[in-house]
Order: C-alpha cells, then structure tokens, then sequence
C-alpha cells in the first residue's frame, strides 16, 4: 500500500483491531489480587507521600520475611506463577541472579550477577521441593554470596529462573524481572499477605499478616481507626468488609525510639454502573476539549475494569472504576493536566493487567536500553508501581503541522521502491538520522521508500514481525513526531513511504 500520509493510516480505526482486543472468557473469581507487593522502611509520617517498590511476593517467598544483607536467606519460587515459563518442568533448573544496589541506575542495572547468561553452577542451582515449588539458599549471607563489598547497599535481589539449556524462562507478570527487597539492618515491618491492591466483594473474609524484623509493638489499623495491637515478630487478622469502597490497611511497628510502617489498599466492590457511551466516542483513547480524557476498552465477557495509572497512583479505586455499556467499559477522566504524558493500563476482573491496545506510545521495561539520544526524554517505565506494558496518552499535545499536503504518490509503475529496515540500514537506528539520509536515495533514483514495519513490537530489535501495538511506533527509532518529519521530508522530495504491515 502507498500511503499519502503514512501516520494518519497508522491511526485508523479497523475492525481488525476489535479481534486483538477481544480478551477471553469470563471466569467467575470472587476475591481477586493485583500482583504487587509494597515494601516500606518509611518513618510512619512519610507513609502516604513516597510510592512503594513492588516485591515478587505471591512468585518468590523468602525466610527470614524480611532479609537484610547480612544474613542467610532461603528463597521459595512457584514455577505455576508469573510467566509461568517453568511450570511443569522436569529437569534441572538454575537462577540467573544478581543485586540492585545503591550504585544501580535503575531496576534493570543488576550488579554482582553471579553467573554468565546460561552457565550453570551448584551454587545457583534450584532444590525441587514439590510440585513446581522450587527453593534456593543464599549464605552464609547475601553480601557474601553476591560478593557485594560492605560500602554498598543492598536494596533488591533480581531473579530470572532458566531451564539448564535456558531453553525456558521464568519471571515475573508480563516478562519483568523478579525481585526481593533486601531490609536496612535495624527496625522493618512488611506486610506478607494480601498484596499491596486487592479488590474484593463485600462480605469477603481477607487473612492479614505482617512481619517485623524483630520483637516490636505492632498497631494494625484499619482507615486510621486502630483494630488490634501486640508485642511480637507478627501480626494476623481477619478482616470482613461488609460494605463497598476504598479501604487503608496499616501496620506500623515501634522498638526503641524507632517507627516504621507499611499499607496495603483494598476495594470492595459497589454495584456496577452501567450507561450508554458518550455520543461520537470509538475504542480507545478519545481526548476532549480541554485537557480530560475518555477512554472505551472493549471487553466482551468481562465483569469489570478498573483504569490504574499515574494519575490515580496505580490503584483500582472507587474513582477509577469504569461504566459498563454491553461489550464495552468506558470512564472520562478531567483530572489531567494539559501536555502531561501519563502511563496507564486496565486491570479486568481483578487479574488481568493489559495496556490500550489503541494506544499510540507504550512504556515497556526494556525501554531502558534505549539511548537517550535515539529517544530524548523518553518518559520512564513506572517501575515498582505495576508489571508488563503501559500505554500512554498526553491531552493538549500539539498537532504536527504537516508542510507538504498536497502530495500525489508516482503511478505504481513508475516506483522505483528502496526497502529498508532501520535497524540495519543505519547504525543511529533512528528517525532524524535517515531523514538526513534522504538525498542520498534521491540521488540513487529512489522515489518511494518501503519500511519494514515499525509498529511497536516485541522487545527492542527485531524485524518487525512481531507487532503488538498497531497504532504505536516504536522507540527503538525514536519519537513518533520525527517520524512525520521523515515522511514529510519524503514528500518534498516526491518520494512516497510504503509501509509493511503485518496483521497477525
């Protein structure tokens, strides 16, 4: 196909795309969990203002609870949970393992790893213990074990599980790495169960249990009303949340002087909200005037969805709960700020974390090994707030001011067509640097150029066989807009952009 205006056919809406979001059958679940884990060292003061980083809890389970770096640690994984690589596996299986410390740059940095990709030793080595329950010592402690010096701080254990021939992988909720938050020596309380946001229905009876790293008085509150207290290691409770809404769930722990505390969210479901869509609005993100937002997710067979992002700091409440109309869920959103990007994805029935598949930027963990200078101020990946891919929408953004619109594509049987992979046909990979290419293939008689496809795809190099999100490009080229530059540079130089799409 030759497209006048390739980017305006990237976003189209096409009945193809109604299929790719078309996400399962309906299973019924009564109590549901969102796989994250909060992991708080905080003075009680600082509990509602910092964002918690997320530990692997339902994936990986540890003894002690609550390790530090100078002790020995035992780590439990169930091989039924996140990717699920493993399950049912049986040959040997090892940990590709390092530590984030406080000379990482971000959650991808590992440090100290113990093993080259794929060699296996005894050290890393899993113990199966039952079915799919797999467990790995750490000693005598895990500054030894890593080989960490004592000048460095432990903040996390990173953790990918691999067949003996790496074959089959394991990690975490949409192929992330798998962490363990390492304590600071001294006073910590965690709590072990339920995760950090849970939605529930009333009348849910939900087991509560935290762990202090020492003997300490523990106050367990319940939305800052306090609900039981103790001199221990740990705390349980039994809550029973007959009515629905948003609730707060705090531990604080207190020894010699020393406060610390940790929290967990959950909502019990109210009845469902069911109205029509607003008139003129399709799948996906439909911006407004102004800078508010209305979002359409098609999701036929569903009980609900939940909209979680930065501009509800990734927690399913009340507020972020999306009106039903058929197949479809929809929720306005007016508390945005115009020229703001945010991240977001949806949380379905309570299990299921996908992005927007209309979305037209997506943050992914593997984001951060692309260069700043491929894609400057690519916004970060919300690390330690949610898992898999995010999708992105920016009200107010300005529109590209194309400055050639009246382009006429050559006849189809006088192009003369230049195919090319970015990746390959220029070390920079990027956009603005082909642009800067364009005489070149001028020069050589090139009067239409044929991409490979560049809708986002899996990972960051590849062909572009493997699209995920059609309307997104991807940043391994850099900035959607200097993609408009490129094919309006093309058309100055009545050269038409063919692109290869791959609907699969």
């Amino acid at each position: 196909m030759v497209f006048s205006s390739l980017y305006d056919q990237l976003s189209q809406r096409t009945k193809i795309l109604k299929t790719c979001t078309t996400i399962g059958l309906f299973k019924e679940k009564k109590h549901y969990f969102v796989p994250m884990k909060p992991s708080f060292r905080l003075p009680v003061t600082l509990l509602f203002i910092l964002s918690p980083l997320l530990t692997s809890a339902q994936i990986i389970t540890s003894d002690p609870d609550l390790p530090t770096s100078g002790q020995a640690l035992t780590i439990y994984y169930d091989a039924t949970l996140g990717t699920a690589g493993l399950e049912d596996f049986t040959g040997d299986v090892y940990a590709h393992t390092g530590v984030i410390t406080d000379q990482s740059t971000d959650m991808g940095d590992w440090k100290y790893v113990k093993t080259a990709w794929g060699t296996n030793t005894a050290e890393t080595k899993l113990t199966l213990e039952s079915a799919n329950l797999y467990s790995l010592e750490i000693g005598p402690s895990i500054r030894e074990y890593y080989g960490v010096p004592a000048n460095e701080s432990i903040t996390h254990l990173a953790f990918v599980f691999r067949s003996a021939d790496s074959s089959k992988e394991g990690k975490d909720d949409g192929g992330s790495d798998i962490f363990v938050v390492v304590y600071e020596e001294g006073l910590s309380v965690a709590i072990i169960n339920p995760d950090r946001n849970s939605i529930v229905d009333p009348g849910t009876s939900l087991a509560f249990e935290a762990s202090a790293s020492q003997v300490a008085n523990l106050v367990l509150y319940l939305n800052n009303v306090e609900v039981k207290s103790t001199s221990a290691e740990s705390i349980s409770h039994s809550f029973i949340f007959a009515s629905s809404g948003d609730n707060w769930i705090r531990v604080t722990a207190e020894a010699e002087g020393e406060t610390v505390a940790d929290s967990v969210f959950i909502h019990v479901k109210g009845a469902e909200q069911s109205d029509p869509l607003p008139e003129g609005v399709v799948d996906g993100i439909n911006y407004l005037d102004g800078p508010g937002v209305t979002l359409v997710f098609y999701a036929p067979l569903k009980e609900d969805v939940f909209v979680i992002g930065d501009f509800n700091d990734w927690t399913p409440n009340s507020a972020s709960r999306m009106i039903r109309d058929g197949d479809r869920f929809w929720i306005t959103l007016n508390m945005l700020s115009s020229g703001e990007t945010y991240g977001y994805q949806y949380l379905v029935d309570g299990e299921l974390i996908i992005a927007d598949p209309y979305t037209e930027m997506t943050l992914d963990p593997n984001d951060k090994w692309i260069d700043e200078s491929t894609y400057p101020g690519l916004k970060p990946y919300p690390e330690g707030l949610t898992t898999g891919i995010t999708s992105v929408l920016q009200p107010g953004q300005e529109a590209y001011a194309w400055s050639y619109t009246e382009f006429t594509s050559p006849e189809k049987e006088s192009l003369v067509i230049y195919e090319l992979l970015v990746r390959d046909f220029l070390e920079a990979h990027d956009w603005i640097t082909l642009t800067d290419t364009l005489n070149y293939l001028a020069e050589l008689g090139i009067n239409a150029i044929e991409l490979m496809p560049v809708n986002e795809f899996e990972g960051n190099e590849s062909w572009g066989y493997n699209p995920s999100f059609y309307f997104a490009v991807d940043k391994y080229y850099g900035p959607a807009r200097d993609l408009k530059v490129l094919i309006d540079s093309c058309h100055g130089r009545d050269m038409a952009v063919i692109l290869d799409m791959v609907l699969n």
